[in-house]
């Protein structure tokens, strides 16, 4: 059987040999969004001007842990909706959700969504389109149900941006080319304003947020790191002594503190004409 690549294995969660690995690695490198909620919700969910009364969609929403601070924000009055393909992360989702914040946690499908035409005065997705086959659909999914004037945001990496102070030049961006290539969409954050435009998107803008960690804080990466370097090794990217070369520089740097990982993420914000 061909070895899946990291990637793959997002698509379909639920069909995972350990769908809770999911749930931790979320929960390994969301660390410092919730630290940076706890700090300044209102400066972190600042893309969507959140507001007292507001309504909220989040697509794609994982243990929905990002949400709990945006429901403050929008009180008992508001309504913030976490969507999932996964009925492994919904089900986590609903266990986390504090029973006094105006929060929802559905099973749903993000390319035929159940909500009526402008329900929600914003609707936003945070690093999932990269892995939907046809993003496009999803999108003017996400417009039809925004209400006229509602914004709409996606925020995903641009994988060829990805960088590692690791190993000879050439062998690492083979490494790094091969891990936006496994992603349906691996450039799609450079896509973003297109797909904006054609969506019939108004008042487009775009924000560039470097991602980079250093030291230590690498080591919320190795399973994904290690996952795609035996990927590549099974697909022929790297010979067995590429692979091994490559891993032990790694796996000292990361273990040393002297390693530096980051990549660029792009997020982009319009308005659902109407208003």
């Amino acid at each position: 059987m061909q070895r899946k690549s990291w990637h793959d294995q997002w698509i379909d969660v639920d069909k995972a040999d350990d769908p809770g690995f999911f749930v931790r690695f979320l929960d390994e490198t969301r660390v410092g969004n919730l630290l940076a909620i706890e700090a300044n919700p209102q400066n972190y969910y600042a893309f969507l001007a959140p507001r007292e009364g507001m309504s909220v969609l989040d697509v794609g929403t994982g243990s929905g842990t990002l949400l709990h601070g945006l429901a403050k924000l929008v009180g008992p009055n508001g309504r913030v909706v976490g969507i999932d393909y996964s009925k492994t992360m919904i089900e986590e989702a609903i266990r986390r959700a504090p029973a006094d914040l105006p929060l929802e946690f559905i099973v749903d499908d993000a390319y035929a969504m159940q909500f009526d035409d402008n329900s929600f005065d914003a609707a936003s997705s945070n690093i999932v389109f990269q892995h939907l086959p046809n993003p496009d659909k999803p999108l003017s999914e996400m417009v039809r149900v925004a209400k006229p004037g509602g914004r709409v945001v996606l925020t995903e990496q641009d994988w060829d941006t990805f960088f590692f102070d690791c190993g000879e030049k050439d062998l690492t961006r083979r490494i790094v080319a091969a891990f936006s290539d496994t992603l349906p969409n691996g450039q799609i954050g450079r896509a973003l304003p297109r797909m904006f435009a054609n969506a019939g998107l108004e008042q487009i803008s775009v924000q560039g947020i470097p991602f980079v960690i250093t030291g230590q804080q690498a080591h919320m990466l190795d399973s994904m790191v290690e996952g795609h370097l035996s990927y590549c090794l099974s697909e022929g990217v790297v010979n067995q002594a590429e692979f091994d070369s490559w891993l032990q520089e790694y796996k000292s740097r990361v273990n040393s503190g002297t390693m530096t990982i980051g990549f660029l993420i792009i997020r982009a914000t319009g308005f659902k004409p109407g208003v």
